[in-house]
């Protein structure tokens, strides 16, 4: 498994934790939890946006891996 493939991995495993995170934060009542979830949530944004570059990075550098 390329580099490449790993970080994509990842990107897509995070996009869930995301989407997990995002869910929790509705259905919650207390607003301490409501807020965590939502530091959580941005916090997993960022990592998304950092891998998302360093992605774009690998795929300038070692075009074959380009769309796998």
């Amino acid at each position: 498994m390329t580099v490449a493939s790993q970080v994509k991995q990842t990107i897509a495993t995070l996009k869930g934790i995301e989407s997990t995170l995002e869910l929790y934060s509705i259905k919650s009542h207390n607003e301490d939890e409501k807020s965590t979830y939502r530091n959580s949530l941005e916090r997993t944004n960022d990592i998304i946006d950092d891998l998302e570059k360093r992605l774009k990075d690998l795929e300038y550098e070692e075009p074959q891996y380009k769309g796998f």
